[in-house]
């Protein structure tokens, strides 16, 4: 919920995994932040979220171009679902056919 330049949040944190969930609740107010601190604290956020995924799938690339709204979370699931999908598939695939298919999700995510 937001008012003026406050944003008010309630947030969830296990201090391990399976714990008991701790709720927090948050008031920040953004009063006298710059557009540019706002980029920079989002383009920190964004840098874990890549490496968290990098991790995950063992795998981190030599430059990547992130279109930032793809961030945004709906554009996350269906990257995530893209991915599920062709996973699920790859094993009955020849290899021209996974060459084509991994052209296609990177054209669909503007990774090319």
């Amino acid at each position: 919920m937001e008012s003026g330049n406050v944003t008010r949040k309630d947030a969830s944190t296990r201090l391990a995994r399976g714990g008991e969930a701790h709720r927090t609740r948050l008031t920040l107010n953004w009063e006298g932040v710059t557009v540019e601190e706002l980029r920079e604290l989002a383009t920190r956020d964004i840098v874990i979220q890549l490496q968290g995924g990098w991790r995950r799938n063992k795998s981190v690339p030599d430059t990547a171009h992130v279109r930032v709204k793809d961030m945004v979370e709906g554009a996350r699931r269906r990257e995530k679902d893209h991915l599920a999908e062709a996973r699920k598939h790859q094993g009955k695939l020849t290899m021209e056919e996974k060459a084509e298919l991994l052209a296609e999700l990177n054209r669909e995510l503007g990774k090319e």
